[in-house]
């Protein structure tokens, strides 16, 4: 496997493995007396946005996203019937939508960023301290190539 794209091919099947092992029970981390929001893959992406904007409009939320304008409104309008958010009128150009995170919606955004904390947390366990270290001396290295570039 010297090759860089057969590394890369590599690279990129073990992310996506990670991911189905991490993400599919993140998404409604429901346990007994926990309550969370049922949320789809895209939903939970798109609160996660908005919460870490704080206040976003529909425009800006298209742009943070790479999708339409039509297609970020119709995911806050489903977020807003979960109550994963609020839609209201921009106080200043009432033409403008302001979008923010509800408490139901931080509550539902910190469960599944808890439980994918904790089975990253598991992985690294199994995998031992040496390549645990290792494994963050490379993110570190891509963090500061990725960095460079913008």
């Amino acid at each position: 496997m010297s090759q860089p794209f057969d590394q890369a091919r590599f690279i990129y099947d073990t992310v996506r493995m990670m991911q189905r092992h991490v993400i599919p029970s993140a998404v409604t981390p429901c346990s007994p007396g926990t309550p969370a929001l049922e949320l789809t893959m895209p939903q939970a992406h798109t609160l996660k946005t908005i919460h870490q904007h704080g206040q976003v409009s529909i425009k800006e939320l298209a742009e943070a996203m790479d999708v339409s304008a039509p297609s970020a409104s119709a995911m806050v309008d489903r977020l807003v019937e979960l109550g994963a958010v609020t839609r209201e009128h921009s106080r200043l150009d009432r033409r403008e939508v302001e979008v923010r995170v509800t408490p139901e919606g931080k509550q539902t955004i910190d469960l599944i960023e808890a439980f994918i904390l904790q089975s990253i947390a598991q992985l690294l366990e199994e995998i031992g301290p040496k390549h645990a270290q290792m494994w963050c001396e490379v993110h570190m290295k891509i963090r500061e190539v990725l960095a460079a570039q913008h």
